[in-house]
């Protein structure tokens, strides 16, 4: 059987509603040699796994949640095509984008992957579609909570590009989002894939770093906007979610900056939370507000230490 020119890997985890959005989009796509669609399910409990296979699709039931990462992972060995897309089950994609980006990479065969624009439920542009590698000091604000200060906005928390470059392009990036981003599976299966010691968060950041080291270009190319409904599968507070955004980011420091730096956003990442988690405890007699805050940054701290000795060594 010939294979299509692009296989989508949809990760989905209890967002049902959303993955039959985001389906029904890619399947719209007219993609020159035919798109399939491989939906990786994580063992949701709403009956996504079954939403998906309405749709006619290729689904992966696995039997408990490995992480996006491994799951993504688990789609490329089952899809067929040398483009792999890689697209959350949160997105709605316009028609032509798959086309824009899959036409990018066989014309430019030095670029490894592509990304569009991204943009949010509000239509405003999300900036992590394409951007720079975090330095050591970026990911120091990420997990000292300062990031959401009022130094948000600064270079010290974020360095992304302007806002002019998103109107532009195609331009290099050093780093696209994992919500959304057409990879070559040559230079993929070289680099070994998504890091698998990543649960959530920062593999995305890991492999286009990889990707890069070994020779690959990476493009935005600003087709569509994709809208994003980021969080689909996080509708309420998560201390596995908390705890993996601050175990990533010392896992991406570790092996792009350092033990050093490694420690010293451990360090800080875990005296932010136990700082949140004191803090609500001293306010708990004003409320249960507090008390519940308390025990949601209890229970982080908890899957925190838990995940850190469980994960693989970067």
């Amino acid at each position: 059987m010939t294979a299509p020119t692009v296989s989508a890997v949809v990760v989905s985890y209890n967002c049902a509603d959303l993955l039959r959005a985001a389906l029904a989009s890619l399947l719209g796509q007219e993609v020159a040699g035919g798109l399939e669609v491989v939906v990786v399910d994580n063992a949701s409990t709403d009956g996504s796994a079954a939403a998906a296979g309405e749709y006619g699709v290729e689904v992966v039931a696995l039997e408990r949640n490995v992480g996006f990462a491994a799951a993504n992972n688990v789609g490329a060995r089952r899809a067929r095509s040398e483009l792999l897309l890689f697209a959350n089950p949160d997105v709605e994609t316009p028609p032509g984008v798959v086309t824009a980006l899959s036409d990018f990479l066989g014309k430019n065969t030095a670029a490894a992957a592509a990304g569009p624009k991204l943009v949010g439920r509000d239509g405003g542009l999300q900036r992590f579609c394409a951007r720079k590698f975090p330095t050591a000091l970026n990911l120091l604000f990420l997990v000292s909570g300062l990031e959401e200060s009022r130094w948000a906005g600064s270079s010290l928390a974020h360095r992304y590009y302007p806002a002019r470059y998103y109107e532009r392009g195609p331009a290099p990036a050093d780093a696209l989002a994992g919500a959304f981003m057409l990879v070559r599976r040559s230079t993929f299966e070289e680099v070994g894939g998504f890091d698998e010691g990543y649960f959530l968060y920062g593999e995305d950041l890991d492999l286009c770093r990889r990707l890069r080291a070994a020779g690959g270009e990476i493009w935005y190319v600003p087709a569509g906007p994709v809208r994003h409904y980021t969080g689909g599968s996080r509708r309420t507070p998560n201390p596995v979610v908390v705890a993996e955004s601050h175990r990533s980011a010392a896992r991406y420091a570790r092996r792009w900056h350092g033990r050093l730096a490694a420690a010293a956003v451990r360090v800080v990442s875990k005296s932010s939370l136990w700082g949140r988690r004191l803090s609500f405890a001293a306010a708990s007699p004003l409320g249960e507000g507090a008390r519940r805050r308390a025990r949601f940054y209890a229970d982080v701290l908890a899957e925190y230490r838990w995940r850190e000795e469980a994960a693989p060594a970067p």
